[in-house]
């Protein structure tokens, strides 16, 4: 009798372990993919890569518009956060019309396929800016020194219809340019890229 009863424990000690010993299948992690942000500026500036995005909840794009009196028009593309301490960055484009700017058709125009020459609205020049707000609110842009040459590139690379009504346009370009502040001190800009609302027509025909 007290061999039947031993015989199962021998055979129950035997099973476990056997289970004991096996290796469970190795489990396989599923990647989770990048979000990506659907505008954004990025750019090297001074050796340091500064990447501001519609990713952080405040962050947001923005297309605007300014005009004054003797035509010139101004448009932006513009990454902005409206919180203390944050940078800000954005691409303007200066254009000087004969009259006012009554048709979306005339600032339409302004944003074609193709490279644009820097702007100097402090001397009148029509063409492209870059700006950027660094964190502790330094505003540098491409023309605060009207006495140096802009030696930088500017290139529109694409032009796409936008249907969300905040804009005509979404746009992407290219570029590098040396940035001013208004103290005079200056820093390089290389490998820029924006992603922006483009095309303000608010008030336009």
């Amino acid at each position: 009798m007290k061999y039947i009863l031993f015989l199962p424990i021998v055979i129950l000690l035997s099973l476990y372990s056997c289970k004991k010993k096996s290796t469970p299948a190795p489990v396989t992690a599923i990647p989770v993919a990048t979000p990506t942000p659907n505008f954004y500026f990025t750019a090297t500036i001074d050796g340091e890569r500064v990447d501001i995005n519609d990713l952080a909840i405040t962050a947001g794009s923005d297309a605007g518009q300014s005009a004054s009196t003797s035509g010139q028009q101004e448009q932006s593309l513009a990454l902005s956060n409206p919180l203390g301490g944050a940078e800000q960055a954005g691409v303007f484009n200066v254009k000087t019309f004969p009259g006012s700017v009554t048709l979306c058709s005339e600032v339409e125009s302004m944003f074609k396929i193709g490279t644009y020459a820097y702007a100097n609205p402090n001397a009148g020049i029509d063409g492209i800016g870059v700006y950027y707000v660094d964190a502790g609110g330094m505003y540098w842009t491409s023309y605060l020194d009207s006495n140096k040459v802009q030696g930088g590139t500017f290139e529109l690379l694409t032009h796409t219809a936008n249907t969300d009504n905040f804009s005509k346009y979404i746009s992407t370009a290219k570029f590098s340019c040396t940035l001013f502040d208004p103290l005079g001190n200056t820093m390089q800009l290389t490998n820029g890229e924006i992603k922006s609302r483009s095309v303000n027509c608010d008030g336009l025909n």
